[in-house]
């Protein structure tokens, strides 16, 4: 697959997951840090207990990313209290909305997904290319990513406040609609104005979306609303890139929060979203998430229309045949994002050596995934060789 080295350095750069297990930490003491990170957000310490690490840790590196940054933080928890307060009103209504949201809400993903792949280094721009690519990066962040999570959350809000609605109504507005009516009814309403400029994030995908910035000298001028109410604003060099990293922070606040009520109300939310199909790349994510909170990068992918073969790098100073095993149980995870009729898990060693090979029928990896076939079982399905070819 292509990308995969890119989307596993933005991994690596992006959390602390890898981090973690080259310090040592073993699988038990992320579980405990992801839960100090996130015992103030969830309901009580049964809901810890029954989320899955891989999801805990993911929610947790993403509320510490927005710790750094105390706006940013302080609009994750707005946010927060907005779904929490519309459960209070009408719980019901509050979760099938989140369930209704959850298709466009994974649609926007994917186009996160599709721009982190095609971000340019922007240090050896020009201010000309550096103002198309900043902008590219802003439209696509607001209508692409953004947008989806709004909605949602207006559908929330409209229930906080008793007013009837419908996903259809919400899918219907326009960008400029949804982000003033959360601006009317929101208790934290700079969520869509993000300071210091006080440009909405309608007029942020306007100025990107029509091509209103030009340059004047160190400045980039950009031009927003129309007739007599036409503004400009000018922006350094420095300040329109921070731009792009305050509305990745509204991005950043409206998923977070999100993907916190769902953790907190997963067994009251289990069965409601309906079954999606996720493009490779973010099943990749998913997976080399899952991975690295066991102490594994994922350092390469290969996909045919038969086959599927993942390598794995253990990041830990522990290269025993018990990883190795360890590793080896990957091929049903492996299976459940890439179904395939022969499934293959590499083990490099901490050198990148090839370990081992442990290779499984996609038959008896549905089978284990499914459940008809006891876990413990899978180990005498898979076909484990040591380098040389001997066999396990």
């Amino acid at each position: 697959m292509r990308n995969v080295k890119q989307l596993i350095e933005g991994l690596r750069r992006h959390s602390a997951y890898l981090d973690w297990a080259e310090d040592g930490r073993s699988p038990e003491d992320i579980k405990a840090h992801a839960e100090g990170v996130l015992v103030g957000y969830l309901s009580g310490p049964e809901t810890l207990a029954s989320i899955p690490l891989p999801a805990l840790a993911h929610e947790a590196v993403s509320v510490e990313l927005l710790q750094d940054d105390p706006w940013a933080l302080a609009m994750f928890e707005s946010v927060l209290e907005e779904y929490r307060a519309a459960a209070s009103v009408d719980q019901a209504a509050s979760f099938a909305a989140i369930a209704d949201a959850e298709p466009a809400v994974l649609r926007g993903m994917s186009e996160f997904m599709s721009l982190f792949l095609m971000e340019n280094d922007k240090d050896d721009l020009g201010l000309e290319e550096l103002r198309l690519e900043a902008f590219r990066n802003i439209g696509g962040l607001v209508e692409a990513c953004i947008k989806p999570q709004l909605q949602a959350l207006l559908r929330q809000v409209r229930i906080r406040r008793r007013k009837a609605t419908s996903t259809v109504d919400i899918v219907r507005l326009k960008l400029g609609t949804v982000v003033q009516e959360l601006f009317d009814t929101l208790e934290v309403p700079e969520l869509v104005t993000p300071p210091p400029w006080g440009l909405s994030l309608g007029q942020w995908r306007n100025i990107a979306q029509h091509h209103d910035s030009w340059v004047e000298g160190d400045f980039v001028v950009c031009r927003y609303d129309e007739g007599s109410l036409e503004r400009t604003v000018r922006l350094t060099r420095a300040e329109l890139v921070a731009a792009i990293g305050r509305i990745h922070r509204v991005l950043g606040a409206l998923r977070t929060a999100r993907g916190v009520v769902v953790l907190d109300n997963i067994e009251q939310l289990r069965g409601r979203f309906e079954p999606c199909e996720l493009r490779p790349k973010i099943s990749l994510f998913e997976l080399a998430v899952a991975m690295a909170t066991q102490g594994f990068e994922v350092a390469d992918l290969v996909l045919d229309e038969n086959a599927v073969t993942l390598s794995v790098l253990d990041v830990t100073s522990d290269s025993s045949i018990r990883r190795m095993v360890h590793a080896s149980q990957f091929v049903v995870s492996v299976w459940q994002a890439f179904p395939r009729q022969t499934v293959v898990v590499k083990y490099l060693n901490g050198n990148g050596s090839l370990g081992v090979t442990a290779t499984a029928t996609g038959a008896d990896c549905e089978a284990v995934g499914s459940g008809s076939v006891p876990f413990h079982e899978l180990a005498e399905r898979i076909r484990l060789e040591l380098a040389d070819g001997t066999r396990v």
